[in-house]
């Protein structure tokens, strides 16, 4: 894997200060090589590492967080893990559920893993599959 760091720019008049990410697909099996899986899991942890480096206020998911909508016990216990090492430093960890990723019977991974939805965030808007 590529060590580099991210290619992005926050600037400081950006109030809140922020990271975002979309598509994501914790879970997908790509080509079912094991090591490409483990690869989206690593790239999720330096978003976070990046997060907490950057000292931004939050972290937002615009979707496909999950490759689908009913995740194994154990991605979900790593989300909530990350999602609780941010939260130790006051970042919030918001986002929607995405195509890949929508409600069944009213149950999202936002509930389950600990992210708040996104209208939770007062300087943010957004419209998931499910009404909170």
């Amino acid at each position: 894997m590529d060590k580099r760091e991210p290619v992005f720019s926050l600037q400081d008049n950006v109030s809140p200060p922020f990271l975002a990410t979309a598509d994501v697909h914790l879970g997908h099996k790509l080509y079912n090589i094991p090591e490409l899986e483990e690869d989206l899991r690593d790239n999720f942890v330096r978003l976070c590492d990046l997060a907490i480096q950057k000292q931004v206020s939050y972290v937002v998911i615009a979707g496909d967080l999950f490759e689908d909508n009913n995740p194994p016990p154990g991605l979900i216990a790593f989300v909530r893990d990350q999602q609780r090492r941010l939260t130790k430093v006051g970042i919030q960890l918001i986002g929607i559920a995405g195509d890949h990723d929508k409600p069944i019977q009213g149950q999202t991974w936002c509930n389950i893993s600990g992210i708040f939805p996104v209208q939770s965030g007062m300087f943010f808007t957004g419209v998931d599959y499910f009404n909170y």
